[in-house]
Formats: C-alpha cells, sequence, structure tokens
C-alpha cells in the first residue's frame, strides 16, 4: 500500500514485470485504491481485521475497511450512514501523525505524532484508550514486541520510551 499527495492510498502486487496495482480479490475490474480528503502521512495494516489506518497531517485518522471498502474516522464508531459532507471531524492528535502501529491480537493501535502524544486506541469501540506524554518532542517512530507486549516509541528529544499498552506509566526511558 502508498499513499500519495493526490489523496489515494493504493494497492501493489508484485509480478514478473516489477509493481503493478492490484486488483481487489472479489472483482477483477476494480483496482485497490481509495481516495481520502486530506493526504495521508502514514500507514498501518491490522491483518486480522483486515484494516488500513492511515494518518493525516492534521492528525486525523481514518479506517480504511478494505473488505467493505468503507472508511470511518477513529474516534467515531463506524456508521453505515456515513456520510462525508455531514460529517464532523474529531481529533485527537493535534500534529502530523508521524507513525501508526496496529497491534490486532491486543486489539489496540497506537498513533505517535509531532503533538509530542502516543495515543493507545481501542479497535473494537474505536476511542481513545490511553495518552502518553512523555515525550517533550514530536514523536517519529514506533515499535511493538509481541512476544514481549513491549511498545516502543522515538522522538526529537532523543528519548526512547518503553511503555506496556496494558498500564498508564512509561516503563523505562532510554
Amino acid at each position: 500500500m502508498t499513499s500519495s499527495n493526490d489523496g489515494y492510498v493504493r494497492g501493489w502486487r508484485y509480478t514478473s514485470s516489477g509493481y503493478v496495482l492490484a486488483n481487489q480479490p472479489d472483482n477483477d475490474e476494480e483496482m485497490i485504491e481509495h481516495h481520502f480528503i486530506h493526504e495521508i502521512y502514514c500507514l498501518a495494516w491490522d491483518g486480522i481485521g483486515e484494516v488500513l489506518y492511515c494518518g493525516e497531517k492534521d492528525g486525523g485518522i481514518n479506517l480504511w475497511n478494505l473488505k467493505t471498502d468503507t472508511e470511518t474516522q477513529l474516534g467515531k464508531k463506524p456508521d453505515s450512514t456515513h456520510n462525508e459532507a455531514k460529517f464532523e471531524k474529531s481529533l485527537y492528535h493535534t500534529g502530523t501523525i508521524m507513525d501508526m502501529i496496529a497491534m490486532p491480537k491486543l486489539q489496540f493501535m497506537a498513533s505517535g505524532a509531532l503533538d509530542c502524544n502516543l495515543i493507545l486506541w481501542d479497535t473494537i469501540t474505536y476511542e481513545v484508550k490511553r495518552i502518553y506524554k512523555e515525550h517533550t518532542r514530536g514523536i517519529v517512530s514506533l515499535a511493538f514486541n509481541e512476544s514481549l507486549i513491549l511498545l516502543f516509541s522515538a522522538g526529537f528529544d532523543h528519548d526512547l520510551c518503553v511503555w506496556n499498552p496494558y498500564i498508564d506509566n512509561l516503563i523505562f526511558k532510554i
């Protein structure tokens, strides 16, 4: 999957002649692509739920469900009557989202942004579970160790923070 400044997120597959746009699994005529209102800055894939999390410059996060080709704003419960024109945007980050990481077995997704906040999202209720505020400058990278259940965040403050997604406090700072 790639995002570009034209607002599209597109799926690709590798062939013997290189990368080509990927087709929908159940429809060879339709390509895997979706247009978003805002530019997408980072992507995170949830392979269990087949959902792509798309982080925006203004701090919004969209969920693109590839099974149904529908878009939902994180922080809002999915609604089958979703209408983009009437959609009231709800931001939890106030800065550009630089990285996200899906933790589908824990039913969490983490997002780190230039607003210095690391937000842990509940992927069942689509609401904020925790907001970690240890960084003093923007967060640029996230990693997750599934076997140890540890989340790592790195920021422009030159700190590497270690978190357990099940508790509210920082475990260790490097």
